[in-house]
């Protein structure tokens, strides 16, 4: 039997489900608009479970974040918190030579000299946010 072009292509099956023949609905739907509203449905991207980046970013970098924390523990007892209080442009020059001193090793695989850059970052980061939040107080 020929199909009938203004019905939905979909195949479905008879109530013994050995029997196949054209879906009766009307046309207009999924690709092409050759199925009707129910068949087409199949096409339909399938939602995918969204984690939001904030957790998967945390779950991703939490063991560095752990790293970065006990390197500071570590060297708490003989620097404490000096970094707040030494000359910002110091603690960039800081910053700067590590990066070259990493950079020309050339090590790949030496974590804790990314650690310690990484600590150095962010004590630069709070330095200069500080340093913004006090000249907005003084205009």
């Amino acid at each position: 039997m020929p199909r009938d072009e203004t019905r939905c292509i979909a195949s479905v099956a008879d109530h013994t489900g050995y029997h196949f023949y054209q879906c009766s609905r009307k046309r207009g739907h999924g690709p092409n608009g050759k199925y009707c509203k129910q068949h087409a449905k199949r096409f339909e991207p399938k939602p995918v479970p969204v984690v939001p980046l904030r957790e998967q970013l945390r779950e991703d970098i939490q063991p560095f974040v752990e790293a970065m924390l006990d390197e500071l523990e570590r060297h708490y007892p003989e620097k404490g918190d000096s970094w707040k209080t030494m000359d910002l442009y110091a603690l960039e020059l800081i910053l700067s030579t590590h990066v070259s001193e990493w950079y020309n090793k050339n090590k790949t695989n030496d974590k804790e000299d990314l650690i310690d850059l990484a600590n150095l970052c962010a004590m630069v980061h709070n330095r200069k946010s500080i340093n913004c939040a006090d000249l907005r107080r003084e205009e």
